[in-house]
């Protein structure tokens, strides 16, 4: 138990961002970012579950072996996305507490994680006052369909309303 705390414990210095031009220089780690999913959810959802919220701070966890590999580099190659997607979560769930393993998430759960990391990055991105560069329109049309099917969608347009302006 005391491996796996310390492994998970020392995966929140990942950095994010070190492959984008614009914001490589920001320094967002992974608990930066799994914070702001997780609070994101707890403010968004009417009644998150504390597996919900638990799976939020770790859904990146995986990452302490992989690194943050960019979302072009996945999207360039679903070999690579595959390969990481595996990689990933056998590191994140040997990083798990055993309760947490137990429980298992909705597909509506495992939604809300989605809808939320990728607000949190164009909320992150917006806050340095740079979002340069392709593809955040389109993660910002996936991410507002996202929280219309979760029911959400006025909360979540307003807030990227607010960090774009």
């Amino acid at each position: 138990m005391v491996d796996k705390a310390l492994i998970c414990w020392r995966g929140h210095r990942i950095r994010r961002w070190h492959c984008n031009p614009y914001l490589c220089d920001r320094h967002q780690n992974l608990a930066d970012h799994s914070w702001g999913v997780a609070t994101l959810i707890m403010h968004l959802h009417p009644a998150p579950s504390a597996a919900l919220i638990g799976r939020a701070l770790l859904h990146d966890a995986g990452e302490s072996a992989t690194g943050d590999v960019p979302r072009p580099a996945k999207e360039a190659s679903p070999e690579l996305r595959k390969a990481l997607r595996f990689a990933e979560s056998r590191a994140a769930e040997a990083q798990m507490p055993e309760w947490m393993r137990r429980e298992i998430l909705t597909k509506q759960d495992r939604k809300w994680i989605g809808m939320a990391d990728k607000l949190e990055a164009i909320l992150w991105a917006c806050h340095q006052g740079d979002v340069r560069g392709e593809g955040w329109g389109d993660l910002t049309a996936e991410v507002v369909k996202a929280a219309a099917s979760l029911g959400v969608e006025k909360p979540v347009a307003a807030l990227i309303q607010e960090a774009v302006a």
